[in-house]
């Protein structure tokens, strides 16, 4: 690798098979991740020095997103500690292991772990304005999109229109409060209900 082509290519930091050494690998500008398949990567010569693999692996934390995360269900279900994973049988997307009402799936959406007990950190309908609406904290992570649903029977529920507004941008575990905005007056005759349905972009 050339001093002055940074553009040109990406830094892999791999573990080798048996765990116990760590390598930095040069490689055209693809998508793969590292380890996946190697037929697009190329020698590059002669080891750069101790000091210049600290001074490349310190620009690669700081100036390159080499791969990006994959936001899916499965992916957040898999990439979970073993303490952290419900029991083999309870990780579907509409299994509720913690006994709380609330689904992996939601817990997705909202960026809550499955197996802990978070009914206060349930949506919550409010008034805003005179106009029904639904307030939560969803992760910013999640390959999710909540959307609003209304029903005047709790039989019967269709998507609406709802305005999104953000009330606070940078919570705590990469969060976020959200405020939906329905454009049912909550005064308004019949009585009306409304929910959230996470539909999942990937």
């Amino acid at each position: 690798m050339r001093r002055g082509e940074p553009a040109e290519q990406e830094i892999w930091r791999t573990t080798s098979p048996d765990g116990n050494s760590q390598n930095i690998i040069f490689n055209e500008v693809c998508s793969r991740p590292a380890g996946t398949d190697h037929s697009d990567w190329r020698e590059i010569g002669e080891a750069p020095s101790h000091e210049e693999l600290n001074e490349l692996w310190d620009s690669a934390r700081t100036t390159l997103a080499v791969v990006e995360p994959d936001g899916s269900f499965d992916a957040w279900m898999a990439n979970l500690s073993e303490a952290e994973k419900p029991a083999e049988g309870l990780r579907g997307p509409y299994d509720t292991p913690a006994g709380d009402g609330m689904t992996n799936l939601l817990k997705y959406a909202l960026g809550l772990k499955p197996m802990t007990p978070s009914a206060d950190a349930a949506p919550v309908a409010i008034s805003d304005g005179g106009y029904l609406a639904i307030e939560l904290e969803q992760s910013r992570n999640a390959g999710a999109q909540l959307k609003l649903e209304g029903s005047s029977n709790l039989t019967e529920w269709h998507e609406i229109p709802a305005h999104e507004e953000i009330i606070a941008p940078d919570l705590s575990d990469n969060r976020e409060r959200l405020r939906l905005i329905s454009d049912h007056k909550i005064d308004d005759p019949p009585k009306y209900f409304l929910r959230v349905r996470v539909h999942c972009l990937e």
